[in-house]
Order: C-alpha cells, then structure tokens, then sequence
C-alpha cells in the first residue's frame, strides 16, 4: 500500500475550453442548472452579516489577500481564482472563506437511491462508530444542536432531523434514514484512520484546542435551515474548519439517504480544505450516467448517482486538479492518514481464505482497498470441480468498481472479470484440484471516471470445495534421510478428523511436535523453531516408528475461537542433523 504524499497548498486549474477538453458526449452533456453566475447562489443569511463574495471580498481584501490565502492554507493564485470562479464561496466579516451550497432538486430529497441495509437495527442510531475511540472524529449530529461561541458568530438552536413533518420524536422511518446516513458517509471516509460516528463525543473532541492536541474533527449537523442561514441552502461549511479552535460545525439541510449523506460528506470535505469539483466552467459536477456505474464527484453535485467518490479532477471539462485524497490521506494536513492494509498485495502469498464449515465452501470475508495502488489478495486451495468467486462492494453507497482475477498455483491468470456496468464482478469456473489466488483491484470506468476515488470496502465469497485447511511454511532442517516432511489432513470442523503427520525422518527417534499459537521464527537447534511456543505453546513427545514416520490424528472440538493461526513442526534427534537434531517443514492452520 502506498501512502499519497501531503498536500497543503494546492493550486487549481480554472476551467478550460469545453469544446477541447470534452472527449465524450456522456461527461459533457449536462444539464445547465446548477450555479453559474454570481447572482445564482444562495446568499449566507443574517448569521454573519457583511459577507462578501466574488468581485466585492477580491476588492475588500485588497493587499491582504496574501495574508488571507495563508491563513486558509492557500496560495495567493489559488485564493483570487477561488473567490472569482467559485460563486458559492464567501469571504465572512471576520476573513474565513465559507461555502454557501445549492440545495438539490425536490425529487432527490426522497427516496432517493438504495437507503438502510436493514443489518442494524433502529436503537443504536445513535451510538454507531467505525473506529471507538479515535483521536480524529467526524460526528454527525441528528438530534439537534445549539450553536454558538464558534466561527459562526450566532447563537441558534438548530432543530433535530426531521423528514416526517414533526421532531417531537424520531420515527422508525427517520431511524432508519439516519442508519442509511451513516452507512453511505461511513464508505466515503472508510479506507481512512478517522471515526465516523453518531454518538456525541466530548466537545473537547471536536475542538483543535492547542498546538500538539491529538484529538479534534467536526460536528455536521443534519437539520433544517429554521433561522440563520438564509433559506435555500443544501449545506454550508468554513473551508479548514475540521481543525478549529472551536466547535465550528458544518450543516447539511438536503434531505434523502443518498443525497442528504452526499451533502454530508461534501460539507465534511470542505472542513478538510476541499473546494469544488465542476465541470466546464460550471460551479458542480452533476454527476453523469444511469444504474449501478452512474457517477459523480463527492465535491460536485451529482445528486442521484450511485458510485460517489474523491476525484482529483481527471476527467474532461474539470475546473480543479485538487488532490482529494491527499486531505484525506496526509497526517501532516489533518492528522488522518490511511488505515494498515490488512491483506497481501502479492499472487501466491496472499490471505488464506478460512474455510465455512461443514466444509463445502470457504467463509465470506470483508475486505477494503485503500488507495488507487492497493490491491488485495486471497488463497484457497479446493478438491476440485466447479468454483463461483464473487466480490462485491459495500452497499449503499458503493465507492469501489471491482476488478476480479483468479491465477493458479503458478501464478498464471486464468479469468478476470470487470464489467462495464457493474460494480461487482464475479468468475464461474472449473476448477482442477490444486491451490489459487484471487486478486480484487479498484478500477474505473473508461470515458466516465478513472481508478483515482475507487477505493473502499467489499465482501469476498469463493463457492469451491476446500481441499485442506494446512498451508506449508516451509523451514525444515535436514537429517539422517534428509528433510523430514510434515503434513496436515482434514478440516477444523466440530467432529471432523484432523491429523499432523510426520514421514522421511529418522526411524524409532525420540521426536517431538512443536505446537504454537501463530509464528516464532526463531533460530533453534542449527534451524529455524516456526511455531510460537512461548505463549499457549508445547512441545508434544511424539517418537517415531521403524519407517520414521509419525500420525498423530485427532476429533476437532468445539468451541474453537475463530480466526486463530495454529502453527506445527517436528523435532527429531539425529546425528546426521545440525547439533543432533532435524526437522521438518512448519504447518500452519487458521481455525475457521
């Protein structure tokens, strides 16, 4: 996994020429509705009286615009094209730079695309988190909020979230919406070492308070604009706000489960020094295409569009080459850098898939691709016969356009799968017994996005017959007869036999079987000791017989903790061997 470098200052391009930069029809043909002009935004309102934009705040900075560009981590070009092309942002009375965005249109403030998975339930909408306990919070506040002694200047009650027509209670619908909220936000930040939660932290949590405090983010308040802010709003946010001296918080007003959670994320995106996404001069992309592959820019507009992500403007007609993730991934900007990637990258040396028990399948596993350069890899070895591999992404919201490809035990691709209107892919194949690697890589879609944004989370399920659950480690040390090798049959199922067996050492020898918890790796005897026998760990007295073999079989239990790598070897006493001894190959076995 590779890191993308810090990004603080940026520069962005201003628009270009739509008649050069529009390679197709589909990026280029859109509707022209959103803000074009000066006079075609909503203005901030009575809460911070004197603001200006465009012209008038280049005007009223005069020869403190260097001075202002710095305080917000800009560069003096990048300050003067931001406030003459962009007629959504505004220059407050006390010189921070906020932006004042467009509300949707009516019909994407309903049901507005795939809501609520159903998988948690209504009461603990308001305590879900994806990372307790982390410095970095991003807090979205559902159930109102008094906001004052911040940036913002006023002192307003903001009502709960409300799509029912009354907040004296949450209904069950609202619950739910709330859920489906934080599920879509929750894949736009997930490859990222930050918490997205609804439960409130401490306020001191949100808050950048002195120079070395590790813990800050942002409030995003989910509410109507009743007061405040001037009406006809989607959402407002100061830009670099995520690390204030005070609680600032951003607010989303659009409603929907797609599009309030797009706002959501769009506002939280400003907090981290994002500025817009637009296309051929106007101030939002709207998104382009229909179905499962329609798609848009998280900093635009693309209301009602499925795959959502980071852009760093690479597509036709782009009015900014800002590095997205470079806010997101950078602990020199904000502090919240990218999570440990968590599978191999490699064919042949990848994840063993666990084995679904009763053993006619393997177990689903979760995974995430974290960056544009990250790919994951899983091992499974079957029997034999026919093999369905599907991996899809999270859902709602998917970031993630999946590339599928299978490789066998030499590290030869055998089939791959990347359809072009499906984030999803899936290989049905007939499999001869042996061992295999399955590869998921984020893609793009040529003409409509690239790679940059298609990172995220996905479920990985390989229907095959498992032919054993050991995998060879290799490491053995040679005695009287040479290596003695060690084998592993059967699987970790309750009630099923699993056996470690020993053959090729040398015959009727004190021997032993080295039993630990995951990997020591550790010089022993002239060799290599692979199990971790210092913890939970044994060595089993286990002679060998004339031909110098060894069986040691046995009825797997229940109540196995999942997970758990089991690591074996053999140690024989033998002349012929390095300080007396020999030993064979380490086994290692993951309890499904």
């Amino acid at each position: 996994m590779k890191k993308v470098a810090p990004a603080r200052r940026f520069l962005f391009a201003r628009p270009f020429v739509a008649s050069v930069l529009c390679g197709a029809a589909l990026v280029c043909a859109q509707p022209a509705a959103l803000a074009q002009s000066m006079d075609d935004v909503p203005t901030p309102g009575p809460t911070l009286p004197g603001s200006l934009h465009g012209s008038e705040a280049l005007a009223a900075l005069g020869d403190r615009l260097d001075d202002v560009a710095a305080q917000h981590d800009l560069d003096s070009d990048a300050m003067r094209s931001l406030l003459s092309d962009d007629p959504t942002v505004w220059l407050t009375a006390a010189e921070r730079l906020i932006f004042v965005d467009i509300p949707a249109a009516d019909r994407f403030q309903q049901d507005d695309g795939p809501s609520w998975s159903g998988t948690i339930p209504t009461s603990q909408a308001f305590l879900l988190h994806t990372s307790p306990g982390n410095d970095q919070v991003i807090y979205l506040d559902f159930d109102g909020h008094k906001s004052k002694n911040n940036g913002w200047g006023h002192n307003i009650d903001f009502p709960p979230f409300n799509t029912s027509g009354s907040s004296a209670t949450f209904t069950t619908g609202e619950l739910q919406s709330i859920i489906a909220h934080w599920e879509y936000i929750k894949e736009d930040f997930a490859p990222y070492d930050v918490d997205v939660t609804t439960e409130e932290p401490d306020q001191d949590h949100l808050k950048f308070s002195f120079v070395g405090d590790q813990k800050y983010g942002i409030r995003c308040v989910f509410t109507q604009a009743t007061g405040g802010f001037g009406n006809g709003i989607g959402g407002v946010a100061q830009l670099g706000s995520f690390k204030s001296l005070w609680d600032q918080p951003c607010f989303a007003f659009n409603k929907g489960d797609n599009t309030g959670s797009m706002t959501g994320s769009h506002e939280v995106g400003h907090s981290l020094n994002m500025i817009h996404d637009g296309l051929n001069g106007s101030t939002y992309h709207p998104g382009t295409g229909s179905g499962a592959t329609s798609w848009g820019p998280i900093m635009g507009a693309p209301f009602g569009k499925t795959v959502v992500h980071w852009s760093n403007g690479d597509y036709a007609g782009s009015t900014t080459t800002q590095n997205d993730t470079g806010f997101l991934s950078s602990p020199f900007a904000f502090g919240l850098g990218v999570l440990t990637d968590t599978a191999p990258d490699v064919v042949g040396a990848g994840e063993p898939l666990p084995i679904a028990c009763p053993g006619t399948s393997f177990a689903t596993v979760f995974g995430m691709i974290q960056t544009r350069t990250d790919v994951d890899v899983y091992e499974f070895s079957t029997s034999g016969g026919p093999a369905t591999i599907t991996a899809t992404p999270w859902n709602p919201g998917p970031n993630l356009d999946i590339r599928l490809e299978l490789y066998d035990g030499a590290g030869a691709l055998i089939a791959s799968h990347d359809p072009s209107g499906q984030t999803n892919a899936s290989i049905s194949q007939s499999l001869a017994a042996g061992s295999y690697s399955v590869l998921i890589d984020g893609v793009g879609k040529p003409g409509v996005y690239s790679d940059y944004g298609s990172e995220g989370q996905y479920d990985l399920t390989v229907n095959a017959v498992p032919s054993g659950a050991f995998a060879d480690l290799g490491s053995g040390l040679a005695g009287t007869g040479g290596v003695p090798v060690a084998t592993g049959s059967g699987l970790p199922c309750v009630g099923t036999t699993v056996s470690v067996d020993l053959t090729g050492a040398r015959p009727n020898a004190s021997a032993w079987l080295a039993v630990g918890i995951g990997q020591l790796n550790a010089p022993f005897k002239g060799g290599l000791l692979v199990p971790n026998i210092t913890v939970g760990g044994a060595f089993i007295p286990s002679p060998t017989d004339g031909a110098g073999a060894v069986s040691l079989p046995s009825t797997w239990p229940a109540g196995v903790v999942a997970g758990v790598p089991l690591d074996f070897q053999f140690w024989v006493q033998d002349p012929a061997g390095v300080a007396g001894f020999a030993a064979s190959n380490g086994l290692e076995l993951i309890t499904p």
